[in-house]
């Protein structure tokens, strides 16, 4: 028998925008994550973009970000092993600052 510890995981909901002018997390409602990537949706492209994106994000290879559902869709359903749910509410609080930060900074 192993000793080894199942590693965790999160399925997230993930709308994704194509042909942006940058990769980022532009918009976080409820369960939903928008997310724009530079990639055009041509052969995997936009699916490779945002997966790099969202392993970048939470610090993990490329190999532990899998699309689940959505391949060819806009909205994807997307397994990220090696993160909990702990680890994207704080990723989301973050988030959430720094956009607060930048709209008080714009006010200015």
């Amino acid at each position: 028998m192993s000793n080894s510890k199942q590693e965790e995981s999160v399925l997230l909901s993930i709308l994704v925008k194509p042909r942006a002018s940058r990769d980022e997390i532009v918009e976080w409602q409820g369960g939903m994550m928008r997310v724009h990537v530079k990639a055009r949706p041509v052969e995997g492209k936009a699916n490779e973009g945002c997966r790099r994106l969202l392993g970048g994000v939470f610090g993990v290879p490329i190999s532990k970000v899998t699309i689940r559902k959505g391949e060819s869709s806009r909205i994807k359903k997307v397994q990220i092993v090696g993160v909990s749910d702990c680890d994207v509410d704080q990723l989301r609080q973050r988030w959430l600052l720094r956009q607060d930060d930048e709209k008080e900074t714009s006010t200015k």
